[in-house]
């Protein structure tokens, strides 16, 4: 898209990000107790996140169910260009008021089973809107083979009448053939411009139903006037040389 003169924007807007998939619970008053999906910018979060509480001594064993920590996020919003997006500014380790019972952990996801990986073919009909339709839609639509009904055999008149159509159409274009055969010589061997327009004009159909040669054929009478034109000038030319050649007659003295 660079190369071929596209918007700044939109090759932004195509460029790949990281992201990552969290399993979290959220805390509060209005929180459910359930566990939520949480897809976030590896820039934006876990880059700030590691920055942040890296050094602390609680960053390694959070995650964990006996001996873990909640962690506080403050978000801010922020925009980029049109766009507006939360943006996490602080992050804050709690102590947990209770742990958790390893049975929790039956009711987290597998993170990686919960994307679709798309492939390469998918995503180009995603990225052109290319509309898929589906297998079983197509076959809905096929039209049913009808079943042929056996009708009563063609007399046989009729498939004699048909076959002596075609062995007429058949001598007419071998004589069709011919012709353009003998018309071929007939210009192969034609040395002079005025014969090969004399058989042009004997066969007009010929070609005037091709438009290559219809114009082969202007050209031509064009180089014959304009020949005819040389002609004539070299005609004249001559004839007033030799005027200007020819002696003049002596006067006889008496």
């Amino acid at each position: 898209m660079k190369r071929e003169g596209g918007e700044e924007e939109e090759i932004k807007a195509l460029r790949p990000s990281e992201r990552n998939l969290y399993a979290i619970i959220l805390r509060g008053k209005k929180s459910d107790k359930k566990v939520h999906l949480f897809d976030f910018s590896d820039y934006l979060f876990q880059e700030k996140f590691e920055a942040q509480l890296s050094d602390f001594a609680e960053f390694e064993t959070f995650p964990d169910l006996s001996e873990g920590s909640t962690l506080r996020v403050i978000f801010a919003e922020n925009s980029f260009g049109k766009n507006k997006f939360a943006d996490p500014t602080r992050f804050d380790f709690i102590k947990r008021k209770e742990q958790y019972d390893e049975s929790i952990l039956e009711t987290i996801p597998d993170l990686e089973e919960c994307l679709t990986i798309l492939t390469y073919e998918e995503l180009r009909a995603k990225f052109y809107e290319i509309e898929e339709e589906d297998d079983d839609e197509e076959e809905e639509e096929k039209p049913k083979a009808k079943s042929k009904k056996i009708g009563k055999p063609a007399p046989v008149e009729d498939e004699e009448e048909d076959e002596d159509e075609d062995e007429d159409e058949d001598e007419d274009e071998d004589e069709d053939e011919d012709e353009a055969i003998e018309l071929g010589e007939q210009i192969e061997a034609c040395d002079d411009i005025d014969e090969l327009l004399e058989i042009i004009d004997d066969n007009p159909d010929v070609f005037k139903a091709d438009k290559k040669a219809l114009k082969k054929i202007t050209k031509l009478k064009k180089l014959k006037a304009a020949m005819f034109e040389i002609l004539e000038d070299e005609v004249e030319e001559e004839e007033e040389e030799e005027e200007e050649e020819a002696p003049k007659p002596k006067r006889k003295r008496k």
